[in-house]
């Protein structure tokens, strides 16, 4: 397992960048697909429809989470954590945090083989936006602030796309989905934006 005092603020900004190249997720989606391994699966709690086995269903689901082209101050943004990783669109933001003990032990047995065999790491990332009622995939109805919580799973590999670079990079390998709804009914409490880039 890498060093998380290093690693998750490099994952913090490779989280950001990800999010910003999502302006271009419908004239340019090779920016987006290149933060994720070729394999990358998703699942879903709460929509089993929601899944994936690969990245280009990933990047069809953010394209269809969208309906419309985004616009160059829409979705992502340069984001830090400084600035509370908000987003463009106000009132929108982000976190992430390292893993608690419990929560990469609460895993099948082969789970946990495959990310230690494969050097994955995990990170919790909670999103948040005000504007709840849409017509997206994963917006909710009522009009409240929507939550959608992610446990982030990352490992490093060298894809045909890195060309001369050896050691490749950090990438997406599984979103595990844990919710999507209305903030209040998130077991673990009320989102709060001043807990950003809490460990």
């Amino acid at each position: 397992m890498q060093d998380q005092s290093t690693l998750t603020p490099y994952l913090r900004e490779e989280y950001a960048a990800y999010r910003a190249s999502q302006t271009t997720l419908f004239t340019d989606p090779a920016k987006t697909a290149v933060y994720f391994s070729p394999t990358c699966a998703q699942v879903c709690r709460q929509l089993p429809n929601y899944t994936a086995d690969n990245r280009d269903t990933i990047i069809r689901y953010l394209q269809e989470s969208r309906q419309e082209k985004p616009t160059a101050d829409a979705g992502g943004s340069e984001l830090s954590e400084e600035a509370g990783s908000k987003d463009a669109k106000p009132g929108s933001g982000w976190n992430m945090r390292e893993l608690a003990a419990t929560e990469r032990e609460n895993v099948s047995e082969e789970f946990r083989d495959r990310v230690e065999r494969e050097g994955w790491e995990g990170r919790r990332v909670v999103m948040w936006d005000p504007k709840g009622a849409g017509k997206g995939i994963t917006d909710v109805a009522g009009g409240g602030r929507r939550v959608v919580v992610v446990n982030y799973w990352w490992r490093k590999e060298r894809v045909p796309e890195d060309g001369d670079d050896e050691e490749g990079r950090w990438r997406q390998c599984l979103h595990d989905i844990l919710y999507i709804g209305a903030e209040g009914e998130w077991p673990e409490g009320m989102v709060k934006e001043g807990e950003v880039g809490a460990q």
